[in-house]
């Protein structure tokens, strides 16, 4: 019931609106924009997927490995330029494919160089899939004034997400300085007893 009261309302403003110069060309305007907005969130979201996809087809392990010692063969010093030479080298396997990323390896720093990679992927992949709504809804918003509201509920859903990591990172901090606080009172104590 509401939606089509939103709707009538909306048809009605639109076309007194319409009547209006400015309002003509603000529209055609925000239409472009969200044109431009479109095309851009769609490149990043293709890229990022396609990013997060390779990395872990190439990297990931099957979670029936967590726990494991992998032997892997590998070129030594691949990066410096050297001559590839064969080597071995063993790897546990700590966590599979499926599993989460601890909040408290990003909060103290021992997440590893792609698990952050990974969590700015995630970030960047909400943040794109909401500016193709906010892009999809400035060029309706030309045609059909209401179209402007598109990107209410994907906003809604990815501020809902985000809001919610952020929390866990919060208390994840807290937990780490409770803990570090506990550890100076603890060291004194510590002291005494060894003397």
């Amino acid at each position: 019931m509401l939606g089509l009261v939103v709707l009538i309302t909306t048809g009605g403003l639109q076309a007194v609106l319409s009547a209006q110069r400015g309002y003509r060309h603000a529209v055609e305007v925000a239409a472009e924009i969200g044109r431009i907005v479109l095309v851009v969130a769609i490149t990043l979201l293709v890229i990022d997927l396609g990013a997060m996809i390779v990395y872990t087809l190439r990297r990931g392990m099957p979670d029936r490995r967590v726990g494991a010692i992998v032997t892997e063969r590998h070129p030594l010093c691949a990066s410096l330029g050297l001559a590839p030479s064969a080597g071995v080298s063993k790897l546990k396997m700590l966590y599979g494919k499926g599993a989460d990323i601890p909040m408290e390896t990003l909060v103290n720093g021992s997440a590893t160089a792609a698990e952050r990679m990974m969590v700015r992927s995630i970030v960047t992949l909400f943040i794109a899939f909401f500016l193709v709504f906010v892009g999809c809804g400035l060029m309706v918003a030309e045609q059909l004034l209401v179209g402007a509201l598109s990107p209410v509920v994907p906003g809604l859903w990815v501020y809902a997400r985000l809001h919610e990591a952020w929390n866990d990172y919060r208390q994840a901090k807290k937990r780490g300085a409770s803990r570090s606080a506990k550890a100076s009172e603890m060291a004194p104590r510590l002291a005494d007893v060894k003397e």
